[in-house]
């Protein structure tokens, strides 16, 4: 009779690992879920589809509690690997983030209940996926303080607004002419014009101008206007230099450039951007 319960024991625990019953050990994980989107996965036939989903089917578990995907400690590839298959059209295993050697568990909370990260005064306003980059992106976030700056304080706007923290490109965001995030908001600076500013179709807006914030106007990389065009036009037409081949400069570093050249980011009237 020992024997024979014994036995029925047995398989009793093997039924449970061929058909996970996660909620009778881990109910709190089960009631976290509850609140979150992956409650979509329970069904009313299997209450433990959404575990089993991510974390294996169990079998082995009631005897070795190992033998479940417990992300924690496991290659950060294969992490990885279980979100995308099922999200495939918004994520990518190869993007900036994988690269770095960022797992999805970083950033996102399955289960809930992580921790919110600690703002410096100012940032209390900011969406809680900001708050999420700035745990990394501390030196970022800093640039946000400048007097001229995008308005992440005040929640205008948030990191995923100009970002996609999974996408599948091997340059910075905002270091390619291609990427016309900028011009989604800023689009009388697009064009198309007859004759364009090659800064902007060659190194972005970023050649110019710092985007998340800074001390100088416009959000320039320069504090003078001068000195900013200086730094790619070093060969200029002599009439800017002096008159003469010798003598002091018409016009210099601390020139505004732009009381001339107007139309900076490009023109259907004149090459030389002018009035």
């Amino acid at each position: 009779m020992i024997r024979l319960a014994l036995t029925c024991c047995v398989f009793s625990l093997l039924a449970f690992s061929a058909n996970a019953n996660c909620v009778a050990c881990h109910a709190e994980h089960a009631a976290e879920l509850l609140n979150q989107p992956h409650k979509a996965l329970i069904t009313t036939d299997d209450p433990s589809a959404a575990c089993t989903s991510c974390h294996g089917d169990g079998t082995g578990h009631p005897f070795e509690p190992d033998k479940v995907f417990a992300f924690v400690g496991e290659a950060l590839q294969r992490q990885n690997q279980t979100c995308t298959g099922c999200h495939t059209d918004q994520h990518s295993t190869n993007g900036a983030h994988t690269r770095a050697g960022v797992a999805c568990i970083d950033c996102h909370s399955v289960h809930g209940g992580k921790e919110k990260t600690a703002l410096p005064a100012g940032f209390e306003r900011i969406d809680e996926g900001s708050a999420n980059c700035a745990a990394c992106h501390e030196d970022v976030l800093a640039e946000f303080a400048f007097n001229k700056r995008h308005r992440l304080q005040e929640n205008s706007l948030t990191c995923v607004s100009c970002h996609n923290p999974h996408d599948r490109q091997f340059v910075p965001r905002l270091g390619s002419a291609k990427e016309s995030v900028c011009t989604d908001c800023h689009a009388d600076k697009d064009g198309p014009f007859l004759f364009e500013h090659d800064a902007s179709r060659v190194d972005g807006c970023i050649a110019c101008h710092t985007p998340h914030g800074s001390a100088n106007r416009h959000l320039l990389t320069h504090q003078q206007t001068g000195e900013l065009c200086y730094a790619c036009h070093a060969e200029v037409p002599q009439f800017h230099l002096s008159f003469a081949p010798v003598g002091d400069p018409r016009f210099g570093t601390n020139t505004v450039c732009t009381n001339c050249h107007v139309t900076i980011h490009g023109s259907n009237l004149d090459p030389g951007f002018l009035k």
